[in-house]
């Protein structure tokens, strides 16, 4: 009969798993922290942006020209930034320029109503708050 085998452990082996365990450990920690982290980078970039509107200089009392290329473009990208200088109280005189008449879609009449209404609506709005 043979001798059964005994399993021959060395200071070695045993070094090199605690190795491995060790920094895989260490990688998992590493991804859990970083992850934890992002709901608070969030938390602290809305504190810091939402007080930065408080620092940027208000325009009272100007004469504002808005020039677009496209008609409907103070709708599509510009209507917050309308509305915040039409906003009562401020007294601007904004004015809008379209620099095309929206013929290379065909419809060139119907974006001047278009653009007129909305020019239109945005100052009855303005004038049914003022009242």
């Amino acid at each position: 009969m043979r001798p059964a085998h005994r399993l021959h452990v060395t200071r070695t082996d045993v070094n090199d798993q605690l190795h491995i365990f060790y920094s895989e450990l260490v990688t998992l920690a590493m991804n859990w922290i970083a992850w934890a982290s992002v709901p608070l980078f969030l938390l602290g970039f809305w504190m810091y942006t939402s007080t930065l509107s408080a620092s940027f200089p208000s325009l009272q009392n100007k004469r504002i020209l808005l020039l677009i290329a496209h008609p409907d473009d103070e709708a599509m990208f510009f209507a917050p930034t309308l509305l915040a200088l039409t906003r009562p109280g401020s007294n601007n005189h904004v004015k809008i320029l379209c620099l095309s008449s929206g013929r290379a879609s065909h419809q060139a009449s119907t974006w001047n109503k278009l653009i007129v209404a909305q020019a239109m609506r945005m100052d009855w709005a303005r004038s049914a708050k003022r009242s």
